[in-house]
Order: structure tokens, then C-alpha cells, then sequence
């Protein structure tokens, strides 16, 4: 008996072959409720379904060329739990389908590298247009309460061709402080000032501001990047001594100074400017050689203070005197030796 089942599982093992249209189906087999379960699949014609085929063991193949008995059942692959195979046609979209789709993507990039490229060709046109203003010169900053040449700030621009021209002095953010012409002018050199105040006449706040310059004819504006630092605060002077207190005219003492801010030493002799430093230092050192405006002071006590002043002209008061004794050079005898001339005998 088991050798009968040997040979009939032996014998089960079929090569079936069936002609679908053209195509060849294949089977392969696979255990299935104590018979026989093969997996059929057409190609190339039927390959959008799955054909089962079952043969029971029990009616048994006895090798001659009886018909067995098989059954088929087709299932969709979406249905089909086990491996499916999907046919070429059936993954082909319907013709015509996404020719649209094609034709809105080539739009699509055809707009963006025409907009690219008109972008391009207005940057390049603008850098190439000169600007309608040239040889800006703003001042850095200025003090409006300082009784000096820095009381009020400076705006001086050439303009290439004539027209309606506004100038405004605006805050960082734009805000318009004060308004400073409004009128046509021809071309050439312009110059403006600014003294502190905003439209209502009122004086600004410290701070910085810029200048913004609108030309109707050109319809451009134009905010200078240079900015005024507005600044009505005097420096302080934190530190101050004399290096000696006794000198000869000509003889170095050396004054030494701190101060709050960056601002230019200025000493005092007898409460006229002696000494001014040319760069603004928050410390340093300044030499007095024992004169005043290029000529040496009397010999005697001599009172010396020290002032700072910044770039916008603010000016401290002075600090409290220092004396220093100034006495007079050394006098220095010149001993010669006339010598006889000896007349010469020819």
C-alpha cells in the first residue's frame, strides 16, 4: 500500500502542457489537502490571471493515458494571496492618459527658465544704468548744542540730470524725521544741512540717522547708506597727572589721561590750549616741552588742566589745575680764540 502512494506522488508530478492562444502554460506543483496543488501560469497571452489546478490523489494516476480529472479557477491578482503575476499590458496606462500631465510639466519648467532668464537680463541692465547720483559726502557726526564747526551735518551729492528732487533725513527703519527740500533742481553740485531738528522744529534724539534722496523724473529713491550719529554728550575725564612738576623750557613732562569715551586730549596752559591730540584715544599721553603756541612761556609757576572733546565737538570741562614749575634754560658760554693773522711775505 505505502509503495502504491510512492508511486502514485511520483508518477503526479505532470508536466502538463496547454496551448492558450500562443503561450505555453506551465505547472508547478505544491502540496494541498492530501493531493496535489499546482500553480498555472500562462504566458505570454494569460498572464492576467492565475489558474488553478488540483488533482486528487486518491482517483490516482496510474501512468496510463487516462484523462485526470482537473479543475480551474481564476482569480484576479489583487485577489490572489500568493505570488501573483502581473501582466505588461495590464501595468501599461490607458493610451492618451498622461499626455496632458507631460504637457503641464514641459509648461511648467518652460515658465520658470523664461522667468529665470528675464530676471537675469533686468538685474544685468540695472547694474549697467548709472546711478543718478554721484560723489556722496555725509557728515559722521555732529553735535546741534556744540558752539563749534560740527553743530550741524553736511549733505552734499552731484546729480546727473535735473528734475523734482526730495530730501529727507529718515530713522534706520524709515520713519521721516525732517524733511530738508522739495524742489527741482538742475544738475550739478547740491548741498544740504541738517542742524538737529525734526518737522515740527523740535531737536531729535541721539541716535543715528540716514539720508534718503527721491527723484521724480527717474522714479528711483534712494537711501544712503552712510549714516549721521547725532550725539549731544560731553566725554568724561577719568584720570589725569603730570609725570614732573618741575621743568626747564625745552624739557618733556609728560601729561597722562583716561577718559569714558573715545575723545581728543586738549591740555591747558594757564587756561589756553597748549597741546591737542590729533586722534581720539579712551587713554594715553600727551608731552609739553614748556610753550604755548610755539613760543616758551615765561619762566615761574604755571597751571596745567587737561579737556576732552569728541568727534561730534562736545567738549568736558576742564579738570582741576596741576602747577608745575617752569624755569628758565641754562645759559651755555661760547669760549672762541681769536687767532693773529700773520701777514705773508712774498
Amino acid at each position: 500500500m505505502r509503495r502504491t502512494q510512492v508511486e502514485n506522488r511520483r508518477r503526479s508530478r505532470l508536466h502538463a502542457h496547454s496551448v492558450a492562444g500562443q503561450g505555453i502554460m506551465r505547472v508547478a506543483q505544491a502540496p494541498f489537502m492530501g493531493g496535489t496543488e499546482v500553480l498555472a501560469r500562462c504566458r505570454p497571452l494569460c498572464r492576467t490571471a492565475a489558474f488553478w489546478i488540483a488533482c486528487n490523489g486518491a482517483a490516482g494516476v496510474d501512468g496510463s493515458r487516462k484523462p485526470v480529472s482537473v479543475w480551474f479557477r481564476a482569480m484576479s491578482d489583487s485577489a490572489h494571496a500568493g505570488p501573483a503575476v502581473r501582466s505588461e499590458d495590464s501595468a501599461r496606462s490607458p493610451r492618451g492618459t498622461g499626455r496632458p500631465q507631460r504637457l503641464l510639466a514641459v509648461a511648467t519648467v518652460a515658465g520658470l527658465l523664461l522667468a529665470t532668464a528675464a530676471a537675469f537680463v533686468i538685474t544685468e541692465r540695472l547694474k549697467l544704468t548709472p546711478s543718478p547720483i554721484a560723489g556722496t559726502r555725509v557728515s559722521k557726526t555732529f553735535s546741534p548744542v556744540c558752539d563749534c564747526a560740527t553743530d550741524n551735518a553736511t549733505v552734499d551729492f552731484r546729480l546727473r540730470r535735473g528734475g523734482l528732487v526730495q530730501v529727507d533725513v529718515i530713522t534706520p527703519g524709515g520713519t521721516m524725521v525732517r524733511r530738508l527740500a522739495r524742489r527741482r533742481f538742475r544738475r550739478g553740485w547740491l548741498s544740504f544741512r541738517w542742524f538737529g531738528h525734526d518737522q515740527s522744529g523740535r531737536p531729535s534724539p541721539d541716535g543715528t540717522y540716514q539720508i534718503r534722496v527721491h527723484i521724480s523724473s527717474e522714479h528711483r529713491t534712494i537711501v544712503f547708506p552712510n549714516t549721521i550719529r547725532l550725539d549731544t554728550v560731553a566725554p568724561t575725564i577719568e584720570q589725569f597727572s603730570i609725570s614732573r612738576r618741575t621743568i626747564r623750557i625745552g624739557e618733556r613732562t609728560r601729561a597722562v589721561y583716561r577718559f569714558g569715551d573715545k575723545a581728543h586730549p586738549i591740555v591747558l596752559v594757564d587756561g589756553k590750549p597748549a597741546v591737542y591730540g590729533r586722534f581720539a584715544h579712551t587713554s594715553g599721553s600727551l608731552d609739553w616741552f614748556g610753550r604755548v603756541g610755539g613760543l616758551p612761556v615765561r619762566a615761574g609757576i604755571h597751571r596745567l588742566a587737561l579737556e576732552a572733546r569728541d568727534d561730534a565737538g562736545n567738549t568736558s570741562a576742564a579738570t582741576g589745575s596741576i602747577r608745575v614749575r617752569v624755569e628758565a634754560p641754562v645759559k651755555r658760554r661760547v669760549h672762541g680764540r681769536s687767532a693773529k693773522r700773520r701777514p705773508r711775505h712774498g
